[in-house]
This record gives C-alpha cells, structure tokens and sequence, in this order.
C-alpha cells in the first residue's frame, strides 16, 4: 500500500462543506498519491455529483473525474488500484473516471451532458493539491474554447445522434435477450433505449435533462402536454421506467416472456413514434440519418 512522503494536508474549500472531515482526509490523500505518482500528467480532479450538490444519502460514493493529458491503459489501472485501496481501507467508495484532456475537450465541444453537470456543478479540487489558487478564477477558463479551437471534437449535435443511434442498439439488444431468455436484460435495454431517444429529443426542444426523473417529467411536459405525442405513450414511457427498477432492483419478482415481450414491443413503439415527430419537423432523413435544425416549429 502506498504511504505519502509528506503529511497530507486537509482540503478547504466552501463547497466541500457537504463532505465528511473523513472523507475529506481520503480525497486529500488520493490527491498526494496522484501527484506524487502522475504529477504533471494530470490537469483536472473534478469533484461532482450528490457529494457536492448535497442530495447524497447513505449509499452515495464520491464521484471524480480525472482529466489526464495523455491516457493509457498502465494510468487507468494504476488510478484505479489506488481509488480501490482507499475505499477498502477507509471504508468511503471512491468512484473515479479517467479521461484525457482531448476527451474533455471533446466533451465540451459537443456539450455533453456529463460535461455540462461536471462543470456546472462540480469542483476542481486539483488546484487544491499542487498550489494555492482561487478556484473561482480557474473555473472561467474550462468553458472557453473558440470555434476554432473546438474543430475536429464534433458538436453538440452529433452527440444528441450518438444518443438516437445508443436507442437503436438497445432496443436490439432487447430484443436479442427476449430470444435467449434473458428478460431481466431486456427490460433493462428497452427502458434505456427510451431514455436515450426522449433525452435526445427533449434537448432538441431546448430542453436538457439528466436525472431519470427528470427526462420522464419534461416528456409529459414538452410533448405529451402539448399535444406533440398521444398519452398513451407517457403510459408506455412509464410502464417501461417501472419493469426496468423492477428488473434491476426486485428479487422477489419472477419475469416471463409475454410481459417482457409486451414492454419491449411497447418500447419500440415509443421509439418509432418519435422517430416519426422528429421527420415531421425535418430531424430525421428517411433512412434515419440525423438531420439537425436549430428551431422547432409547430
């Protein structure tokens, strides 16, 4: 096990009031492992999700993102390995995500959601690790980038595509765990393949959703509301939320195939009823190539 040369220091920072003096002292010492070990090659730790929003519970873990100038296999393992260490010794679950800086830059580029709740809310804390600076006056230059500078990441709308495309590999992969008899999966895959294509659909009305809840609820208020989409596929939206918690978290349910069957063929249904509200406003060719547009018109 790693042990630091120096005594580690405590964090201090105002929004890191929602964590624990505990797990400030295990993040401090993930900071000492990183930059004696990786030192220049890392340019960004994010600290973001429940531990800094302060909607955590008991079962929340510490979410960071590390941000590396250049990313390869022996990094990853190695940050990984340490993140593990310190959960197991400390008994606080450190769950880390390794990206290079070109991914981070891609991710702003094309205004991910990840990128925009990571930036939106979370806190840089390697400033806080290597020198003394104001976290506020670093946080302005994470969302700079010219176009220019921006060419060659892809954009905003190729990544909503990515999500169109993410809804029909799910739904395939539905419909493939049907025919071997794996109806826990296929529940799984088609509320997910839903979630991404209401997603990508409701950011291009201009609404952005993350959280699970969130998408469902903007569903019913941009488009079923309006009278976009029929309510019989807010139905199917949630009979598919509710198979997959179902699926995912019961373990006293016994699923068979007429049910899995009825909210998977529901699932694509909803899909294909989108797919069709996104070619009558000119957002899809026919053969399902996204075709973007910067307005909506009734």
């Amino acid at each position: 096990m790693w042990k630091p040369r120096e005594q580690k220091h405590r964090l201090d920072h105002p929004r890191l009031h929602h964590l624990t003096s505990h797990e400030r002292d295990v993040l401090a010492e993930f900071l000492s492992w990183l930059r004696e070990r990786c030192g220049d090659r890392i340019a960004y730790v994010w600290l973001f999700g429940s531990k800094v929003r302060g909607d955590f519970d008991e079962e929340s873990d510490v979410d960071l993102l590390i941000v590396a100038h250049d990313v390869d296999d022996a990094l990853e393992e190695a940050v990984g390995e340490m993140a593990y260490d310190l959960s197991l010794k400390h008994g606080i679950l450190l769950c880390e995500h390794v990206v290079s800086a070109w991914r981070f830059a891609q991710m702003r580029a094309r205004q991910e959601f990840i990128y925009e709740n990571v930036v939106g809310e979370g806190i840089d804390l390697w400033p806080l690790a290597i020198k003394s600076l104001k976290i506020g006056e670093e946080r302005a230059s994470y969302n700079t980038g010219s176009e220019k500078e921006d060419e060659g990441y892809g954009t905003h709308e190729d990544y909503l595509k990515e999500r169109l495309n993410r809804a029909h590999e799910d739904i395939a992969d539905a419909h493939r765990s049907l025919d071997v008899g794996s109806y826990r999966l296929a529940l799984n895959r088609a509320y997910y393949a839903v979630f991404h294509i209401a997603t990508a659909t409701l950011a291009l009305l201009g609404q952005e959703r993350r959280r699970h809840s969130a998408v469902e609820s903007a569903f019913h208020q941009y488009l079923i509301k309006p009278g976009f989409i029929e309510p019989e596929y807010g139905r199917l939206y949630r009979e598919a939320r509710q198979w997959r918690e179902r699926a995912d978290y019961r373990f006293d349910v016994v699923f068979d195939e007429k049910t899995a069957r009825e909210i998977v063929n529901g699932a694509e249904r909803l899909i294909a009823r989108l797919e069709q509200f996104l070619h009558k406003r000119g957002l899809l060719t026919e053969n399902s190539e996204a075709r973007w547009a910067g307005h909506w018109e009734t």
